[in-house]
């Protein structure tokens, strides 16, 4: 395959994800992902994350710069105003190695949250933390961090959490995890299904907060899609 029908292939399942996504949107309540892995996407390729929350929706792209740098922008839209542009958030992420390669792996995050307007409304920095156990059949994540939100009184906030992914038969695995923002703690778990492998994964889960005040994150799905190297 040349390098002109890799793009050409790459472009094709970007406009074919982008279409779930959309009709997504109008079927399911969802949330952003929420416990980070320390991984990144191809070397030389993309990805586009998809989520749809009940109060915003984000679609994400990100290009591996090279094999430890992975840029990317999300684009923020109201799910309570028919996805009316809402802001984006340019994020970078370093990792130190392949944790499916070496067994673990520990990353820096940073990012900004802009409105529509351009004016910045968030500032967030966390590290992600990732490791291979019990021979490969479990894999832990880990983020701790901050992020500062002018218009919030407390203004920097803690934010961590911990996820376990848990591989099951073929395609199918197992999601669980609990994370907090400063005391206010949460916890979620489902499922995640490869629709193609090493292409398209779905995941679908349920969380709320260990007190009944907090009903987030509710019910989430989000479609990523990771084509291989492309050039």
């Amino acid at each position: 395959m040349t390098t002109c029908q890799k793009i050409f292939k790459g472009i094709h399942w970007a406009f074919i994800l982008t279409l779930l996504w959309y009709f997504s949107l109008h079927n399911l309540t969802a949330q952003e992902r929420i416990v980070d892995d320390a991984a990144i996407t191809n070397y030389r390729s993309f990805q586009i994350e998809t989520w749809y929350g009940q109060f915003e929706s984000v679609f994400m792209p990100a290009i591996g710069a090279n094999e430890w740098l992975e840029i990317g922008t999300g684009l923020i839209f109201d799910s309570e105003n028919q996805l009316r542009f809402n802001g984006f958030m340019p994020e970078i992420k370093v990792i130190n190695n392949d944790y499916e390669v070496n067994g673990s792996s520990l990353g820096v995050v940073m990012g900004m949250v802009f409105d529509s307007e351009v004016n910045f409304s968030e500032l967030y920095l966390y590290i992600p933390y990732s490791r291979l156990l019990l021979e490969e059949k479990l894999i832990l994540h880990l983020n701790a961090g901050l992020n500062y939100i002018p218009s919030n009184t407390e203004k920097i906030n803690a934010i961590y959490g911990m996820r376990c992914d848990i591989p099951l038969y073929n395609r199918w695995g197992l999601i669980t995890g609990v994370f907090a923002e400063n005391l206010d703690f949460s916890f979620y778990g489902g499922a995640r299904y490869q629709l193609i492998p090493e292409l398209i994964e779905l995941i679908a889960t349920f969380g709320q907060g260990f007190s009944p005040v907090f009903k987030t994150p509710g019910f989430a799905v989000q479609l990523t899609f990771t084509p291989d190297q492309l050039w």
